[in-house]
């Protein structure tokens, strides 16, 4: 069993190696993951029980349904897993991250509150209206 009780973390590289170990060695029968919804991979992992790690009624609930699930359960949460590892890899999360970087970065040439930033300054004053103060 994997117990990961993070309180924030941004990659939980331990999920990602526990799968992997268990697909390696075939033995994905007598595997179950717990995962706290604090954690940075519950978002895109499946196949496993998440829990609020300040909950105990809850995580002693999530517990007893994890150590409670037939092989076959077990089985079917691991293969969800794996299937998501299997697509899931370094370059496509560095490529799908920096594509993201660079529309979230695109520089805007129009602000709210000054307009278009590409006219000069002095068009900007005249335009809102605005006196230029004599010394």
């Amino acid at each position: 069993m994997l117990l990961v009780s993070s309180l924030k973390d941004g990659l939980c590289l331990p999920l990602f190696e526990y799968v992997a170990a268990k697909k390696h060695t075939g033995n994905l029968s007598n595997a179950v993951m717990m995962l706290s919804e604090f954690s940075g991979t519950n978002r895109a992992f499946n196949g496993f029980f998440e829990y609020n790690p300040f909950s105990v009624n809850e995580f002693l609930s999530k517990l007893d349904q994890a150590l409670s699930l037939s092989a076959s359960d077990k089985e079917e949460l691991m293969r969800q897993a794996v299937s998501y590892l299997e697509k899931a890899s370094t370059s496509g999360w560095v490529e799908s991250f920096l594509r993201d970087l660079k529309i979230a970065h695109q520089p805007r040439s129009v602000s709210y509150y000054l307009g278009d930033q590409s006219i000069g300054a002095a068009s900007r004053v005249t335009r809102l209206g605005l006196k230029k103060l004599s010394p």
